[in-house]
């Protein structure tokens, strides 16, 4: 499989992303056993300065990508489509149907003994043995009956549990804690700082949506001061386009508490947010709050990446994943706050009682949230990561990943956590998706999943793409249909460099050699075609480098499987086609197929 250098010594990607990117996997601690709960605890705090302060501390900023904003020029802002259909989707429509649901009483005191002696338990850890694994398998098979039924749950479902968050901070001096209990206790309010600090981009768009709505002459008017101002924007085109989603979708959520109907009489929210659906077929339904979100202080903060796993992931281990369902409605809005979130459908009006799609600041507050958890299970020697609602655990034992998990799953069920079982993977697998990567610890690798490589593809190369012949797009076609699955994946770390090929062609030939340690140089040398001698520098340079390949496996291929080879020459266009492998230039990128075939068959990777 060819791997090259660049995934081992460029940026890691943020899990935010599932694009198959280069990844970044320097050499870490191997398992949770040998890492002190100080390394496990510092892995990246999104408040590593206070939560309010100015500062985001010295960690590299990085803000939520704006996935699920809406093109106002594909999808705009329309009226409804359908005025008589639309009319009959009042308050006595939506009430009529959608009851909210109740949520269970609890038992703070009962709850909170249980923490402490679950507390106490993992402090202990594990004593192994055939009956404890036994008692685990037995515990994980009956899951249903242990965690919040999906079909109970009810938004907020973190603050109706916050006297257990508070025995779990109690002793915390971190100031995340102090605020993310005060979220709890409260809900969360936004930072409303007025339109100054707003992204000249998105700022353009909000212009644009007020130029829609209210005319151009009221637009600064409505951009001035700290707070939003009254305004009822209408939905998004895409929404009337799949109206009976949408109305299905906030119907679930009027039943669950997410969203509450704002009862006639009653005065309307003070921004009514357009609603659109983005991710078709599939479909989400986002509230675009882009009105709101140009008021509020820029929240820069670092998702853990994907190679943060690797602090207690090792080659053969076994991990565990979790899921949570519904995740941001787990935290609800401060009441006072509610009437900046509002939508409409038809003449009925609703505001969301828990945190949206849409609005900005949800990322960051949640993941401030889900890591005051994850730090208390680090601090007590359990290895997690996190990322938003999801988390994974390892270890080289299955016995082992099997009790973390165990403890783990009622850890997060004691703090409210609903889990979407059917996307948990629960019991210990050496291979298994997470985020839309594949993690493989027996090939050490982390893969695009299939369905988003096979969507990732899709529109890169077709049929009218320009070829230099057409013995190209054939070969580029055959490479893709037989070394797809090999192109797929990247290395936690680099391969050991055994051989290094030095190689300079000229206008009409090139010339090379190969060292080995211990071995005296081995020379290689030859004249180009007349068709590659018409070839750019580059290109024939390309040749030089893949002559001496040649060569490499024939003498040599026993030794280059398993390893990589380290390519040497003048020509920086080259060194940079073979470390990206890519190019813009069709010769180029013909002979890096040739190379990029050349090692998925010897089972090497090249860098240069």
């Amino acid at each position: 499989m060819l791997m090259h250098p660049r995934c081992n010594d460029s940026n890691m990607p943020h899990m935010a992303s599932a694009e198959l990117v280069p990844l970044e996997a320097q050499p870490c601690g191997l398992n949770a056993e040998q890492d002190p709960p100080a390394q496990l605890e510092a892995a990246h705090d999104p408040s590593a300065a206070a939560p309010d302060s100015d500062s985001a501390g010295d960690a590299e900023p990085f803000f939520e990508a704006s996935a699920d904003e809406i093109d106002l020029d594909a999808d705009p802002l329309t009226r409804d489509s359908n005025p008589s259909e639309a009319s009959d989707w009042n308050f006595k429509f939506f009430s009529s149907r959608f009851a909210p649901r109740v949520a269970a009483a609890l038992d703070a005191e009962q709850l909170t003994r249980n923490l402490r002696s679950l507390l106490t338990e993992i402090e202990a850890g594990p004593e192994i043995s055939a009956m404890l694994e036994k008692e685990l398998t037995a515990w994980l098979k009956s899951v249903e009956g242990k965690v919040h039924p999906v079909e109970h749950f009810v938004a907020g479902s973190f603050g109706r549990h916050v006297p257990v968050w508070e025995e779990l901070l109690k002793d915390s001096s971190r100031p995340a804690s102090k605020t993310v209990l005060s979220w709890l206790r409260n809900g969360i309010k936004p930072s409303f700082v007025g339109t100054a600090q707003c992204d000249p981009k998105k700022l353009e768009r909000v212009k644009l949506m007020l130029r829609r709505t209210i005319g151009e002459a009221k637009v600064e008017e409505w951009l001035s001061g700290d707070v939003p101002h009254p305004v009822e924007f209408p939905n998004h085109r895409s929404f009337h386009e799949n109206a009976d989603f949408g109305i299905k979708t906030v119907g679930e959520m009027l039943v669950n508490g997410s969203v509450e109907l704002c009862p006639p009489g009653q005065r309307k929210p003070k921004v009514v947010n357009p609603l659109g659906v983005v991710n078709l077929p599939k479909g989400r339904l986002v509230l675009d709050a882009g009105y709101v979100n140009a008021f509020l202080k820029p929240r820069p903060f670092k998702y853990e990446t994907l190679r943060d796993i690797l602090t207690f992931l090792a080659a053969n281990g076994f991990f565990s994943t979790w899921d949570f369902k519904a995740g941001y409605y787990h935290v609800l809005i401060h009441p006072r706050f509610r009437t900046y979130f509002g939508f409409r459908i038809g003449k009925a009006y609703f505001r969301y009682n828990a945190m949206c799609f849409g609005w900005s600041e949800q990322c960051y507050a949640y993941t401030l949230i889900t890591q005051e958890a994850a730090k208390e299970l680090r601090i007590r020697g359990v290895p997690v990561s996190s990322y938003l609602d999801d988390g994974l655990t390892a270890n080289q034992s299955y016995a082992l990943c099997l009790w973390l998990i165990v403890v783990i799953i009622q850890f997060l069920t004691l703090l409210g956590a609903v889990f979407s079982l059917s996307k948990c993977q629960f019991w210990p697998s050496q291979t298994g998706e997470w985020l839309g990567f594949v993690v493989d610890t027996p090939a050490e690798q982390f893969r695009v999943a299939a369905d988003k490589l096979a969507k990732a593809m899709q529109g890169r190369i077709s049929w009218d793409e320009v070829f230099p012949t057409p013995l190209a797009a054939k070969t580029t076609a055959k490479l893709f249909l037989e070394r797809l699955d090999d192109w797929n994946g990247r290395r936690w770390f680099p391969r050991r460099i055994l051989i290094e090929a030095a190689s300079d062609a000229s206008d009409f030939g090139f010339g090379g050699s190969l060292h080995i340690a211990g071995s005296p140089p081995f020379h290689v040398a030859g004249s180009l075609t007349e068709a590659e001698v018409s070839q750019s520098s580059t290109a024939r340079e390309m040749i030089g480098f893949l002559r001496v390949l040649q060569q490499a496996v024939l003498h040599h291929r026993p030794l280059l499987s398993g390893a990589a080879v380290l390519l040497v020459g003048n020509n920086q266009g080259a060194v940079a086609a073979v470390n990206s492998m890519r190019s813009s230039a069709p010769d180029v990128n013909t002979v890096l197929q040739e190379i990029f075939t050349l090692c998925s068959e010897g089972d090497f990777d090249v860098l240069a």
